[in-house]
């Protein structure tokens, strides 16, 4: 049984569902101020399921509305808490972020959790108290923003052996089987997927169009000679003016050829040609290969967002930084 939750806590499933419509709504809204993507279908999904139990969440209303939430893929959780105007804002968040994880089954190895709702500040303040508890670790990802306004340089030549195909055509399998085997190691593991399975879903699902219009156009996979692909990029549009670039990943047997850079600078020149204006991405700061790749290819850092790591006593340790270049 997991363990009671603070007393100024209350399960989400005792709150009416117009309130928790209110606290996704916010959280949704914070996401998108800072660039990251929720359909607008998600706000009241989300509701229902914190109402009816099937997402695990609580909420406080101690000095503000507060909400948060987790849900479990394999031997991992992902949850998020949401704090709305109020006072102490990093007592709340707090207090929500350690509940999750006392609260998560024994057989959970890892639990990333962001937050919304705080200054930069407070998200600092955040990061330094949970970072005292040795269980604790942070994960800092930034935005990258390359406007589309200036000449686009041609992107470099491809072995020999290589092509470039439409990533519709390639199986999903052999795609996911790429992006599993890609971020292995890397800071990123995690944030991509839990298994080939979950990995080749989640592909589907922004195929689908989950985080965005898919770009087909400034999408691309390389193929092999024996058809195995060996690097992809995946788009979406993010708004009428911006894509964003959501993966960028390379086989480690082909890093250093800079088939990162292909892809990338493809992207660009098709982004641009679709008429957007701007192109963004997310890169995790001690990834600093693919940061370096970025920034050599003229994208600026904007945006922060701290992911709080929980990993139990016991479990392998964290992944180490690998480029995607």
């Amino acid at each position: 049984m997991a363990p009671a939750a603070p007393s100024d806590l209350a399960p989400a499933t005792s709150l009416p569902t117009t309130e928790l419509v209110e606290l996704t709504h916010g959280l949704r809204s914070e996401l998108l101020r800072r660039g990251e993507f929720l359909p607008s279908a998600w706000v009241e999904e989300a509701a229902t399921d914190l109402h009816r139990g099937d997402l695990v969440g609580w909420c406080t209303r101690d000095g503000g509305p507060a909400l948060g939430f987790f849900s479990r893929r394999a031997r991992r959780a992902y949850a998020h808490v949401h704090v709305a105007p109020g006072t102490d804002g990093v007592g709340r968040a707090e207090r929500l972020v350690r509940t999750i994880v006392a609260s998560l089954p024994p057989d959970i190895e890892r639990a990333d959790t962001g937050v919304t709702g705080l200054t930069e500040a407070e998200e600092g303040g955040l990061a330094l108290r949970l970072s005292r508890s040795p269980e604790f670790s942070i994960l800092e990802r930034v935005a990258m923003n390359r406007g589309l306004t200036d000449p686009l340089p041609e992107p470099p030549g491809l072995p020999e052996d290589l092509q470039r195909d439409r990533v519709r055509n390639v199986a999903l399998d052999a795609l996911a089987r790429l992006d599993w085997g890609g971020y292995r190691g890397s800071p990123d593991e995690s944030l991509v997927a839990d298994s080939v399975e979950q990995d080749r879903r989640e592909i589907e699902e922004i195929l689908g169009g989950r985080l965005g219009r898919f770009l087909d156009e400034a999408s691309a996979v390389l193929i092999d000679a024996a058809d195995r692909p060996v690097g992809m990029l995946l788009a979406a549009e993010q708004s009428p003016q911006r894509a964003i670039v959501l993966n960028v990943v390379v086989d480690p047997a082909r890093r250093g050829l800079d088939l990162g850079r292909f892809l990338l600078r493809r992207a660009l020149r098709a982004a641009a040609a679709l008429g957007y204006r701007e192109v963004r991405l997310w890169v995790t700061v001690t990834n600093v290969p693919a940061r370096s790749l970025y920034e050599s290819e003229g994208f600026a850092r904007g945006v922060r967002a701290l992911i709080y790591r929980f990993e139990r006593a016991g479990a392998a340790s964290g992944p180490q930084p690998q480029t995607s270049r």
